[in-house]
């Protein structure tokens, strides 16, 4: 049991000094090394088209590399199941609605 009261008395001094110096060592990291522009500027020479248009590939001279690279993009699925997701969630959003609407039942018998 002494043991269990060394414990909290420890952790309760490790609070209290944290508490008493938030700020140690905080001055190295005050100062930047360079100092910082008063305000943004943009420039258009930085503007970068999305996506990139040019074709960095081309520069090793790989045919196999170009061939495996248009092959994937006419291979692109992304688009295609991005959209098969979006129909499928309206699909499984009308199936909860329809909990919904009055329910009709028929039936016969002899």
């Amino acid at each position: 049991m002494k043991r269990h009261r060394y414990i909290h008395i420890l952790a309760i001094v490790a609070m209290l000094g944290a508490a008493v110096c938030p700020t140690a060592g905080a001055d190295n990291a005050a100062t930047p090394e360079h100092p910082l522009p008063a305000r943004w500027t943009y420039t258009e020479a930085y503007r970068q088209t999305a996506p990139a248009a040019d074709d960095w590939w081309a520069t090793f001279g790989d045919p196999m590399l170009d061939s495996l690279l248009v092959k994937a993009q006419a291979n692109n699925y992304n688009v295609a199941a991005a959209i098969k997701r979006i129909d499928l969630a309206r699909k499984e959003t009308d199936l909860a609605r329809s909990a919904y609407w009055p329910d009709l039942q028929a039936s016969a018998g002899w």
